[in-house]
């Protein structure tokens, strides 16, 4: 097996810096995400586990006639939010664990692929 390290390659690998949030709400981490994005030029991973109360999130471009059913919405009072960034609609609670990677360009050839 053919193995090089880092230091063989003369590859300085950039930093990664950790938030870990406990359980914190999404919005909350949202925000944070947004703001790290704009404001920052670090990579970041973002740890969260879990959420309350249950919440729907979606992408930007998500439109809520199309993905969520209003009137149990309504009844049941579930928030829904628009996060800045696209993607998918999903519903978090506290049975989910978010994993965030805000990666600076050209720093992705540095992840492991399979």
């Amino acid at each position: 097996m053919a193995f090089r390290s880092v230091i063989e390659r003369n590859v300085a690998r950039p930093l990664m810096r950790l938030v870990t949030m406990g359980s914190a709400p999404i919005m909350q981490q949202l925000h944070l995400e947004e703001r790290l994005l704009r404001r920052t030029s670090d990579n970041w991973c973002i740890l969260n586990e879990g959420t309350a109360p249950p919440t729907i999130v979606m992408g930007v471009s998500g439109k809520v006639s199309e993905l969520v059913e209003i009137q149990p919405v309504l009844r049941d009072g579930v928030q829904v939010i628009r996060r800045f960034s696209g993607g998918g609609t999903v519903i978090v609670d506290q049975g989910t664990v978010f994993v965030t990677f805000m990666l600076l360009p050209g720093c992705s050839r540095f992840l492991a692929t399979s």
